[in-house]
């Protein structure tokens, strides 16, 4: 029913992963290094994104064979195929090790899994054995949090608010901007500040506290 829904969703995917690779630092980490450091929340945020570039016709489509229409051939579909190939052997061309990359690699590169049914068949004992494995990995995760429970560091809220308004301040030059973006990013920068704030005082509250009790 997908009717191509999946298949550009894993064409955008695999060309913002490739992006990604042309911004990283070449000289510093292979293509294998970069893989390894792609963490589940990046692919969560790519997909996010993958999926926010289908559009409605793309999504009519995925109707077409429960609820058949007449409509005009493919054209959009294929220009999006086209365009995908472009970009993609452009990309791979500027890589190392992959500059002979050429059109021909990167439609062998989308349909790599065009054959794969996205499911496995397994047999009840797979299924049980599966089962177990989790109900073991599961244990042994509570077993290590409960034994070494550190707490992972990050930017300060006022660390945050500073790097929001100058990310703000740099998309309000840029052409490609839009109203949602800086309203989203704004949202993002007052809560940075709101937090702030709060940090503020209750840091001064505790300081009074404790000079007090002296």
């Amino acid at each position: 029913m997908d009717q191509g829904v999946i298949e550009k969703m894993k064409r955008s995917y695999r060309k913002q992963l490739l992006r990604r690779l042309l911004l990283a630092e070449k000289d510093e980490e292979s293509v294998i290094e970069f893989v390894k450091k792609v963490n589940l929340k990046d692919c969560i945020y790519m997909l996010a994104d993958a999926w926010e570039s289908l559009t409605e016709t793309n999504l009519q489509r995925a109707w077409r064979k429960l609820w058949p229409y007449e409509e005009e051939k493919d054209d959009l579909e294929e220009g999006d195929i086209d365009g995908a190939v472009n970009e993609i052997s452009e990309i791979c061309s500027t890589l190392p090790g992959f500059e002979e990359c050429n059109k021909d690699d990167a439609m062998e590169c989308l349909a790599v899994d065009s054959n794969d049914s996205g499911f496995q068949i397994l047999t009840d004992q797979e299924i049980a054995d599966m089962l177990n494995e989790d109900e073991t990995e599961t244990m042994e995760s509570d077993s290590d949090d409960n034994s070494d429970k550190t707490e992972e560091t990050g930017p300060t809220h006022s660390e945050a608010f500073v790097a929001a308004e100058a990310l703000m301040s740099w998309l309000e030059k840029q052409n490609e901007s839009s109203p949602t973006q800086l309203i989203l990013l704004k949202r993002i920068k007052d809560l940075a500040a709101k937090k702030r704030t709060t940090t503020a005082v209750q840091k001064a509250i505790t300081d009074f506290f404790k000079s007090s009790n002296m």
